[in-house]
């Protein structure tokens, strides 16, 4: 049986830039945003079996469409500040919001794949690793 191999691509948001592929489960920036989903326009590479496509410095028209999974706050850093003899202590913590998004697919030319094809390429996935 032929292993098939997923698109990925390296798309930027909220200044970090992160390598996904479709089913990727990823904590960004917190994202404000009503919709349950979002499309991500600044994808600045896209590689699958045949080829890669490196954009300057995104690909046009191509696009990432993730679902929001939830939003919450990371665990919290403790700031400590202390001057020695002075009798200075400064405690702060903090907790940084954040965003879990689910990519449902990669776009490179603007198209919306078929839910069929997706779902059949997963199942070929599936039987492929075991």
């Amino acid at each position: 049986m032929e292993v098939i191999k997923q698109v990925y691509a390296i798309i930027k948001t909220g200044g970090k830039q992160y390598r996904v592929e479709q089913g990727d489960v990823i904590d960004v920036e917190k994202i404000k945003s009503e919709e349950d989903e979002i499309s991500i326009n600044e994808v600045l590479m896209i590689a699958d079996e045949n080829e890669t496509l490196i954009g300057t410095p995104y690909i046009g028209g191509a696009f990432a469409r993730a679902k929001i999974v939830s939003t919450g706050k990371m665990e919290k850093v403790i700031i400590y500040k202390y001057k020695a003899k002075k009798g200075y202590r400064k405690k702060q913590g903090h907790r940084q919001p954040f965003t879990r998004l689910e990519i449902l697919y990669i776009s490179k030319d603007g198209s919306i794949p078929e839910i069929e094809e997706t779902i059949e390429a997963e199942v070929e996935i599936i039987n492929a690793e075991t």
